[in-house]
């Protein structure tokens, strides 16, 4: 489907995200670049660090954090564009999105199997789990859930020799360092995401036949599976605030999901899809992508004939 309802542009988006109050969105480019919603108009951007890969609103939207590809810290004054604070590990530091607590705590992951969790003024981390042979490649929070996605490293083995090297690390709110693994595992474990409640997990996983499923984060339990395409860039998905969609990044299209059975009922074509966000109030949809991003009503994607399948 082609979108044709009132939207505006963020060009180069390979990653997007809102802020708490949904007035203010952030497309990470070669630049990251802050919007003002209601007024479709750019507000500021930062050209530092080199090389950005994510970025997320604290709760007041006055401050940008924003992670590069190496691991490097950034935060910026959303009403000046000024930097407020920076952080740069001694070596390379990859690893997962950071998230923003609901106490105000930066948390991330590291692909040298490290969790940690830092103040937005100082941005100095503090090491709360680490496991040398466990890459974090995902850093989810929902409710009072948190969930870590990790995947062993090559070359070496889970401790009782299991092939399935992906696991879930859950742990409550406040994040204290007290974890429980989920029972459940995976081969080819890819990315998950965190229901708003923080009761379901979604997970991407495969290889050759990659699928997307909903599991219940107590039981381990799937709920639901269906199959999903490998593209674009990256492994995304997204729910929305209401539980009800959801979001995948797919080949060449962005696909939209009814959670409950995973039934694809809208997509929305794009070259180089990238990343997807639904804003907090639930109105409006942020589709990144490599060639053209763009923030348009969820309503008006939902209301469109057009489907797959």
């Amino acid at each position: 489907m082609r979108i044709t309802a009132p939207s505006f542009r963020l060009r180069t988006a390979y990653h997007v995200a809102f802020s708490p109050d949904s007035r203010l969105v952030a497309a990470v480019g070669r630049d990251v670049v802050w919007w003002s919603v209601p007024e479709r108009r750019r507000l500021g951007s930062s050209r530092v660090p080199s090389n950005p890969s994510a970025a997320a609103f604290t709760s007041d939207g006055r401050t940008l954090v924003v992670k590069n590809t190496t691991g490097e810290f950034l935060t910026c004054d959303t009403a000046t564009g000024d930097t407020l604070a920076r952080y740069a590990p001694r070596g390379r530091d990859e690893g997962a999105d950071p998230v923003i607590a609901p106490d105000g705590w930066i948390v991330d992951g590291s692909w040298n199997g490290v969790i940690r969790r830092r103040d937005v003024a100082s941005l100095t981390p503090t090491e709360v789990w680490r496991d040398d042979r466990t890459m974090v490649i995902g850093v989810l929070c929902g409710g009072n859930t948190w969930a870590f996605v990790l995947r062993t490293r090559v070359g070496t083995s889970q401790p009782d020799g299991s092939r399935l090297n992906g696991r879930i690390l859950l742990s409550r709110a406040p994040l204290q360092g007290q974890f429980d693994e989920m029972e459940r595992r995976w081969a080819h474990l890819r990315s998950a995401a965190l229901s708003p409640l923080g009761d379901r997990l979604a997970v991407r996983s495969g290889a050759t036949d990659p699928v997307v499923e909903i599991v219940d984060v107590r039981s381990g339990v799937s709920l639901a599976s269906s199959t999903s395409s490998f593209g674009g860039t990256g492994f995304d998905l997204a729910w929305s605030p209401d539980g009800q969609y959801m979001v995948l990044i797919e080949d060449r299209a962005f696909s939209i999901r009814e959670t409950d059975t995973l039934r694809e009922i809208r997509v929305v074509n794009s070259e180089h899809p990238a990343s997807a966000a639904f804003s907090p109030d639930g109105r409006l949809l942020a589709l990144g992508s490599w060639s053209d991003g763009i923030v348009t009503s969820l309503a008006s994607v939902l209301a469109s004939p057009d489907a797959r399948g």
